[in-house]
């Protein structure tokens, strides 16, 4: 894999997991391919850029929370990611325990997808015992300041 060139400018101020990169599917083994949708986009072909997107420290979560709220939770975020894909013309490469594997046609594509996922996680109302576990909670970061990584990972 190699970093897309044109948009690397862009991508440094993006934590790692939100990098996208381009593939060459073509020097790809595929073991397993993915099941097919009926009315899902094909998947791209050709040189691609992945998003990887999952929710980390998921187990501690799971450890704290009561199923029902962990379930509602998890629809949420599900939801979002599955939305924000169809949005951007993207494809679920695989998807196993809440963990993703997106593909995009162009960097520009995954990149939108995955700030737009961001946004729309800081505009759902979660719950208040989701909030009270550490990994959960809310950060804020003072206006203007130099550190302002709001939704990042640290």
């Amino acid at each position: 894999a190699t970093y897309c060139g044109q948009a690397e400018a862009v991508f440094r101020v993006l934590p790692a997991e939100l990098l996208s990169r381009t593939v060459d599917l073509d020097a790809v083994q595929i073991k397993e391919l993915p099941e097919v949708v009926e009315g899902a986009p094909p998947p791209p072909e050709g040189n691609v850029a992945l998003v990887h997107v999952r929710i980390p420290d998921l187990a501690e979560v799971t450890k704290l929370c009561e199923k029902r709220i962990l379930h509602e939770a998890l629809k949420s975020y599900s939801d979002i990611v599955t939305k924000s894909v169809q949005d951007f013309q993207g494809y679920i490469s695989k998807s196993e325990d809440n963990h993703y594997i997106l593909a995009f046609s162009s960097t520009l594509l995954a990149l939108k997808t995955a700030l737009n996922i961001q946004e729309q996680l800081h505009q759902v109302k979660w719950p208040r015992q989701l909030l009270q576990v550490d990994c959960c909670a809310p950060v804020s970061v003072a206006k203007g300041s130099a550190g302002a990584t709001r939704g990042l990972s640290k």
